[in-house]
């Protein structure tokens, strides 16, 4: 028995050591005989002789211990592990030996001559976590079970090109070469074909950097390994399914709604579903070529990334707690960091496990302050968070280190994130429904709105109409100078009362309506020019240097939207006389590109007044905004006109931009690239005075209103213009009046009760047949769509109330003398 236990070769120095013990036993013995004959009657003897065995008992007992420590290395393997009939599945961590080979030089045959000569330092398994060393296994076996003449050693936590195994028999003289493993399983797998009653010697060599060494290892019989192999698959495929398709959803919820946060929870459930895939070996079934340790740290990396993401947009972090959004920053930019070098790192399995707790710890204590402050986010994602925290944090722990199993930490995350992920897409979709919901009323508001501004702009134009008509048809009488006085400063409230209207339209149509670019051939001397007549006396009268120079030639012919470049620098230019009491206001236009042809503008107004302090700069772009109290009381406006300027601006390919001091001024500028237009194109010209002596008199102008103060209006401009004119007040005696009798044009009024304009020029289309007859629609709804809306409805052009009799000139020579000719 004795020999049985101990190495042969080392017997007679086992013997030394053996005669060595009884020596120093014989020594304790003799010792304490001693103590006993002659300190027994010395004064105080027996708590001495009792003190001085109690010493040499702790003495042999140490010594004893350190015997055993010092020779236990040499211990003799154990008997060889024996397969039986009732063995299904056998764990061999119990039974193997392992070595350490740190210098990654050892082969097996090194290792087979190294055992010839008894120098292989074999020990126990054990714990080892990570390692950069190479580490060989050997377990003996015994096949006794006759039914099944080749078992298969299963490995968990280890991705097959990390390992070689070697089978070699008792008999074996060669050195074998390593198994391959099989490829429909999932783990590594190896098949063992083992005869009966026969010894065998496996011997395995692992290597691994990214994941935790361990030794968890199985021995299989078919049998059993053909029982678990179809539950193992079907629980993964429906775990891996159902994630898909989940993610799926998400994706096509983020194309429907372009909202970030459903594309990073879709990001978030693929790369997680590849990551533990690769990490449970699922990966190696699609792709057997691929290393799954590299895939797993990647799309680890690219899950805890995507999680940051989604966490930080379905919370409005930056929003709600702008200082712990600077700590997602930095873990989400270090996390990228890592992983761009994370295959050059050892132990990656411990760093994407690290990011993950940290980005744990980072989001736990954020959800709870949201969620104590009733955030309806946090409520909602609250009970998903804790089912993936507490599925997560045991393979987290298993990353770093303080777990070893693998297996069922693997399979509460697989089971945890399906579940996780599928409260938290029932949270998104009732977040989803919320949204559509108010996009709906916001859709509704917007409906609404528009209605509002077409019936303010109806009943706000129509009274204008009748007060511009008064002003443009006393002009045209013999006034005293008095009376001329009265109806300018009459003309220019009017005037400026239309411009209040105009610019509240202007700010609603940009702000769900890109405006149109109207390209027209322009001087900028005729811009110039315009600008003067406008603001020149207004300067003045205050005044002011009013100065507007241009560096590059004025009457270079230029193609590009006059009509909203001179709306920019009108808006600027009154902006700056209005707030201006002394100095000076300026109008700069430089060139400052040139290409072959186009030329970039710079156009600068700057002037003397007010100006503005850093705060009030800030918002000076936004709608309705004024300096202070007092401004809109002083300086008439409603502080839409920078903001048409700004959007106008942007609009065209430029941006507005201000600089100013307090009490020094202000200086608006921004730049332009307009083409160059080719010499035969007319420039725009600015309108001439009315001329009443083009040849009206045979035509024939039906006016349809049903307002009186527009029927009068609307007869006298008509009739100051040499047009004979006839009146209809409603739709129906419109069709009754083009049954019996030819016009020339009709001017249509589209708001009437019973039948409108629109229905009426469809009658007049499809049930007269009169589809050439020129309609010009007169309406007050100066709105975006009107112009197309009466185009649909079949009216050839489109005459926003109120207007000017050059307009209304400009209208009847389209239609009754150009289209004639």
């Amino acid at each position: 028995m004795l020999v049985s236990l101990w190495f042969r070769p080392f017997l007679p120095q086992r013997l030394v050591y053996y005669f060595l013990f009884l020596s120093f036993e014989s020594i304790i013995q003799i010792t304490v005989y001693l103590s006993n004959d002659n300190l027994f009657f010395i004064k105080g003897g027996a708590r001495l002789l009792a003190y001085w065995q109690k010493m040499l008992r702790l003495t042999r007992s140490l010594f004893l211990s350190l015997l055993f420590l010092w020779l236990s290395p040499l211990r003799a393997d154990p008997l060889p592990l024996e397969l039986e009939l009732h063995n299904d599945l056998v764990p061999l961590s119990n039974y193997l030996k392992v070595l350490e080979d740190a210098s990654h030089q050892l082969t097996l045959a090194k290792i087979l001559e190294n055992e010839k000569n008894h120098t292989n330092q074999w020990q126990n398994s054990r714990k080892v976590s990570y390692s950069l060393s190479s580490w060989w296994m050997r377990v003996d076996v015994i096949n006794q079970d006759n039914t099944n003449l080749y078992w298969y050693l299963q490995f968990k936590d280890i991705e097959p090109q990390a390992l070689r195994v070697y089978l070699l028999a008792e008999d074996q003289v060669h050195t074998p070469d390593p198994l391959p493993f099989i490829k429909d399983l999932r783990q590594p797998t190896f098949r063992l074909d083992l005869n009966l009653n026969k010894k065998y010697s496996i011997y395995i060599e692992k290597y691994s950097t990214s994941r935790r060494i361990n030794f968890n290892l199985n021995l299989v019989n078919p049998d059993a390994l053909i029982r678990m192999a179809p539950k193992d698959h079907a629980f993964y495929a429906l775990i891996f399914g159902g994630l898909l398709v989940l993610a799926l959803y998400n994706i096509m919820t983020f194309l429907n709604l372009k909202e970030l946060s459903y594309l990073s929870l879709a990001i978030f459930i693929v790369s997680n579903c590849i990551a533990l895939s690769s990490q449970s070996g699922i990966i190696i079934l699609l792709f057997s070529t691929i290393n799954s340790s590299k895939a797993n740290l990647i799309f680890a990396i690219l899950t805890i990334a995507s999680a940051n993401r989604f966490f930080y947009y379905l919370m409005d972090i930056p929003k709600r707690l702008p200082l712990m959004a600077n700590f997602f920053r930095i873990h989400f930019w270090l996390t990228v960091f890592i992983g761009c070098i994370i295959y050059i790192l050892p132990f990656g399995l411990f760093f994407t496990s690290s990011l993950g707790l940290t980005l744990l710890g980072i989001a736990t204590p954020v959800l709870w302050r949201l969620y104590r402050a009733n955030i309806p986010e946090a409520k909602s994602f609250v009970w998903a968070y804790i089912v993936i925290l507490a599925s997560c944090i045991p393979l987290l722990l298993h990353g770093v280190g303080l777990i070893a199993d693998l297996v069922l930490p693997l399979k509460i995350l697989l089971v945890g994130f399906l579940i996780f992920t599928l409260l938290l897409s029932l949270n998104q979709s009732m977040r989803t429904r919320e949204l559509r919901e108010q996009a709906q009323q916001i859709e509704a508001s917007g409906k609404a709105k528009d209605a509002f501004l077409m019936t303010m702009s109806h009943e706000l134009r129509t009274p204008m109409h009748a007060v511009v008509s008064s002003g443009t048809l006393l002009q045209q009488t013999q006034l005293t100078e008095q009376q001329a006085n009265y109806v300018a400063k009459l003309q220019a409230s009017a005037q400026h009362m239309l411009s209040l209207i105009n610019n509240i339209l202007d700010v609603s149509r940009m702000s769900h309506v890109k405006p149109e670019v109207h390209e027209q051939a322009f001087t900028l001397q005729f811009l110039l020019d315009n600008l003067e007549k406008l603001l020149g006396d207004q300067a003045r009268q205050k005044g002011l240097s009013f100065d507007l120079v241009s560096e590059y030639p004025p009457q270079t012919l230029l193609l590009g939207d006059a009509m909203s470049l001179s709306q920019i620098l009108l808006n600027l230019l009154d902006n700056a006389v209005k707030f201006t009491d002394s100095g000076s206001v300026s109008l700069t236009i430089r060139a400052v590109g040139y290409w072959r042809d186009k030329i970039e503008l710079k156009f600068e107004v700057s002037d003397t007044g007010l100006g503005l302090s850093l705060k009030e700069q800030a918002r000076v772009f936004e709608p309705f905004f004024q300096a202070n109290a007092t401004s809109n009381r002083r300086y008439r406006g409603t502080g839409l006109g920078l903001t048409i300027s700004h959007n106008l601006a942007k609009h065209l390919g430029g941006h507005l931009e201000l600089a100013s001091k307090p009490g020094q001024g202000s200086s608006f500028s921004f730049k332009l690239s307009l083409k160059l237009a080719e010499a035969q194109l007319a420039p725009a010209e600015p309108p001439s005075a009315v001329s009443l002596q083009r040849n009206y008199q045979d035509k024939l102008v039906l006016l349809v209103d049903d307002d009186p103060l527009n029927q009068f209006f609307g007869q006298e401009l008509l009739a100051a213009l040499g047009v004979k004119v006839e009146v209809a007040s409603s739709g129906e005696k419109t069709l009754a009046k083009l049954g019996v009798k030819y016009y020339d044009l009709i001017l249509m009024d589209v708001s009437m009760p019973d039948l409108d304009g629109y229905q009426t020029t469809q009658l007049i289309r499809n049930k007269l047949g009169l589809r050439s007859l020129p309609i010009v629609a007169l309406t007050a709804h100066a709105i975006a769509g009107e112009r197309e809306r009466c185009l649909a409805a079949g009216i050839n052009d489109y005459l926003a109330k109120p207007f000017s009799i050059q307009d209304l000139d400009s209208m009847l020579k389209k239609w009754l003398i150009d289209a004639d000719s």
